[in-house]
């Protein structure tokens, strides 16, 4: 696998010409700002020839600070979102690393993407121990399913809760597991 900086190189082309621009517009600020503060705007023309107020080439100077400030601010949101990008690179290069340095890390992260193709849900639904599996449809909420080391594993809706804890689980048997480790 080769391992570069431009993995992305759709949004990295993008962010070049993007980040181009917007230090073309901070250029366009600067000159403005500049040409406002030393003539001072079209109102320095109103008030004769004498000399222009300081007070007024700064608020001639401001529209062309505020475009220059607002390109800055666009490149370090920009720069923020090419270091999300770098970091996703870094990850997959340490994933690669660590598969090929131990094979077992690759098989447990095989089985979890096989895992999360199957079952998009962030919950527990293929796992053999699965709720609907272990109860019936028959039960209802607030049902009793089994007597687990003294406690009372009960049905509450898909998932399942421990003596009317609110802790809620999603099988029975992490259900058993959290008894197990006395954490009810």
């Amino acid at each position: 696998m080769n391992f570069n900086r431009y993995q992305y190189k759709t949004f990295y082309a993008f962010a070049r010409f993007i980040e181009g621009l917007t230090w073309v517009f901070v250029i366009i600020g600067i000159i403005l700002a500049l040409t406002g503060f030393s003539t001072g705007g079209i109102l320095g023309n109103f008030l004769g020839r004498g000399e222009i107020p300081f007070l007024l080439r700064l608020i001639a100077a401001l529209p062309g600070l505020g475009i220059a400030y607002l390109a800055l601010f666009f490149i370090t949101v920009l720069q923020h979102h090419r270091a999300g990008v770098d970091a996703a690179n870094m990850a997959v290069q340490a994933l690669y690393i660590a598969r090929r340095q131990n094979p077992e890390i690759a098989e447990e992260y095989d089985k979890l993407v096989r895992r999360m193709e199957e079952d998009s849900s962030p919950f527990d639904t293929n796992n053999k121990d699965d709720l609907s599996e272990k109860i019936g449809a028959d039960l209802e909420d607030g049902d009793v399913i089994i007597t687990y080391k003294g406690k009372n594993i009960i049905k509450d809706g898909n998932y399942v809760k421990i003596n009317g804890n609110n802790q809620i689980y999603n099988t029975v048997e992490i259900a058993k597991g959290a008894i197990d480790r006395g954490d009810v």
